[in-house]
């Protein structure tokens, strides 16, 4: 081990001028791997939660059509009452009461506007942001949404450092793949093409609607939905998922 130390210092001794710009590569370069890590494993999560909650329960928030049978059946929302995500919880309702499920992509015959403005997502987002995200922790979310904002523009501040190749060149194949699966998944839903180039942008827009519901929900000590306040308290002994 000193023999190859020995061999090794004077060209540790030539890049000592640059170990700031080497310490900032490589801590940049690590987030850049770590980001591309982190999707793929809340991927994997997301598929795990799926096949533990079987491959035919779903529920969105866009749009549900449900028979008159099968909703009287599972008694239909009263079994959700103060519960934030009702749209999963009515899916798994209605499979554990025996109705069957399937998805449709139904771009082409059902439009729905979730939100109209910037203003209108940031306070519709409050509720899932700060109950599920977060479990009303506002330190937990900006903890949460800080990480992501560090993790997902990683590989766009990458290419800042032209002095560092080969950090570059990681930041570039990381930022082309996520311009490229965000243009697939606007293609497919009939989106407009250009808007996949704003990832960057609405990256940090998430982050701006973390931030503010965090420090909203901490203050009201609940959320406000369609009007109605409800505390945290309250909406602790309605979740079910």
């Amino acid at each position: 081990m000193r023999d190859l130390w020995r061999e090794l210092a004077p060209f540790v001794r030539l890049l000592h001028p640059y170990r700031f710009r080497m310490t900032v590569g490589t801590i940049l370069g690590m987030t850049a791997v770590a980001a591309a890590v982190g999707l793929l494993s809340l991927a994997g999560w997301f598929l795990t939660a799926a096949a533990l909650a079987g491959s035919t329960l779903t529920g969105a928030g866009a749009f549900n059509l449900v028979r008159r049978k099968a909703f009287d059946h599972a008694h239909g929302f009263e079994t959700m009452k103060l519960t934030v995500t009702d749209d999963v919880v009515f899916g798994r309702i209605l499979k554990q009461t025996g109705a069957r499920a399937g998805v449709l992509n139904g771009r082409d015959h059902v439009n729905v506007y979730f939100y109209r403005t910037l203003h209108d997502m940031a306070c519709g987002s409050e509720r899932a942001l700060f109950t599920m995200f977060a479990n009303f922790s506002a330190a937990r979310l900006i903890l949460i949404g800080t990480l992501m904002l560090f993790l997902e523009l990683a590989p766009f501040i990458a290419l800042l450092f032209f002095a560092l190749p080969v950090l570059q060149m990681i930041g570039a194949g990381l930022t082309l793949t996520a311009l490229v699966v965000s243009l697939v998944v606007n293609i497919y839903l009939g989106r407009p093409w250009w808007t996949s180039f704003f990832v960057p942008v609405a990256i940090m827009i998430m982050y701006i609607c973390m931030v503010r519901a965090a420090i909203l929900g901490k203050k009201r000590g609940g959320i406000y939905w369609r009007g109605t306040f409800y505390s945290s308290e309250q909406l602790r002994k309605g979740r079910q998922i």
